[in-house]
């Protein structure tokens, strides 16, 4: 089989989405699928691309670069999608091309009567003219299936377009990598400067920070525990001198953040861990604007790798969280307006080194049985397969 997966992802970036789309391409391809990726790109090799993601070099790079000046005249997006539209729609690549799978709005429409395909969202589409394609796109009798990452994203769905069949709407949560480096020892003094504190229960959060993600639940504990050092690893520069000033107008000093880190190297600060804060709000915006919230739909892939590791987890207890994790069993789950329900809850895990294993033991048995990426990618595959198998029967 042979996928052309269209993204609206700038690889390398640091942005989740080049992660997500980077995995799932991996994983497609470990499961003997032909894939060719196209998406945006920087000005670096392809073997350094994937070598940052801790990927092999398994699958075909399409890499779209867009100048300067088209930035000022296209969005990006866009740009994107009326590249890769001008690619594919060459006879060469459509007879090379089986489905299509993608997260690009504006590539699939533009190639939507030319191959069947799978739309994947992370949000619901904004209202007017995005809402008008994306309703285009799903009527569009290629379209075989939506893919999305929560329950919850579904019903907003199925509300938005009644029309839609359930079937065709298929939850699948982001993932992570199985992972064979866990260390069961901290050697990390100097990584998270610990100040020779080597028996200190390190507390931390790895992901990014923009509004709603993290720091507002963060800073609240951490007036109320300045015993306690939390380690945030992630960010633009951006984000880490906004919060830093914060933390500067807050007088807080046990707050540290480490900046952004390559995804080959958040082992390196997972094995650090003793308890991993995903301590979202119920509002997030991936925006400074705060134009799109997305608290209501998140499948964060921070959340999955937290489990891949093992680690205890504290965790907003929100609907989409929910669906994944199990109060008391694999995680502790806590209101995010609830600082003292937080408080308590970490007292006990950091008290508690048995309970802290039992936690992050089931949460990895979880993360094995339904979330790794390879697991992800056979699903899809499947979708593709019954097609297939439509096909035949209907010739």
């Amino acid at each position: 089989m042979r996928i052309a997966y269209i993204s609206n992802s700038t690889i390398p970036s640091q942005k989740a989405n080049s992660v997500h789309v980077m995995k799932m391409c991996n994983a497609l391809s470990k499961n003997k699928i032909e894939v060719s990726l196209y998406c945006g790109s920087e000005d670096i090799e392809d073997k350094e691309v994937f070598s940052k993601y801790g990927v092999e070099s398994r699958f075909k790079l399409c890499r779209i670069y867009q100048k300067n000046l088209q930035r000022k005249l296209i969005p990006n997006s866009i740009y994107l999608g009326l590249i890769t539209y001008l690619k594919l729609s060459k006879k060469l690549e459509r007879r090379s091309i089986d489905f299509l799978y993608g997260r690009s709005i504006y590539g699939l429409f533009l190639l939507r009567n030319k191959y069947k395909f799978i739309y994947e969202s992370h949000m619901p589409p904004r209202e007017g003219f995005l809402m008008a394609l994306e309703k285009r796109l799903l009527k569009n009798k290629n379209c075989l299936f939506l893919v999305v990452i929560s329950k919850a994203l579904k019903n907003k769905y199925l509300e938005l377009f009644p029309w839609l069949e359930s079937n065709k709407i298929v939850v699948m949560h982001d993932a992570a990598d199985e992972v064979s480096n866990v260390c069961s020892e901290k050697s990390c003094g100097e990584k998270l400067n610990l100040d020779g504190k080597k028996d200190e229960v390190v507390i931390g959060y790895l992901g990014h920070l923009y509004f709603g993600k993290c720091m507002e639940v963060i800073i609240e504990i951490a007036k109320m525990k300045r015993g306690y050092t939390f380690h945030i690893v992630g960010g633009t520069d951006y984000w880490v001198k906004f919060w830093n000033d914060k933390l500067s107008e807050f007088g807080l000093n046990n707050i540290r953040l480490y900046g952004y880190v390559e995804n080959n190297k958040i082992g390196e600060y997972y094995n650090c861990f003793d308890i991993c804060l995903l301590p979202f709000s119920k509002n997030i915006y991936y925006d400074k604007k705060k134009k799109d919230n997305i608290g209501s739909w998140i499948s964060p892939l921070k959340l999955f790798e937290a489990m891949s590791y093992g680690k205890a987890i504290l965790a907003s207890k929100l609907p989409t969280i929910e669906e994944v994790l199990n109060e008391g069993v694999d995680s502790f789950l806590v209101d995010p307006d609830n600082i003292e329900g937080w408080i308590h809850q970490l007292d006990l895990l950091i008290e508690d080194k048995p309970l802290r294993d039992k936690l992050g033991n089931n949460a990895l048995e979880n993360f094995k049985n339904n979330f790794t990426w390879d697991i992800r990618a056979k699903n899809v595959i499947s979708l593709y397969k019954k097609e297939d198998s439509n096909d035949k029967q209907n010739i």
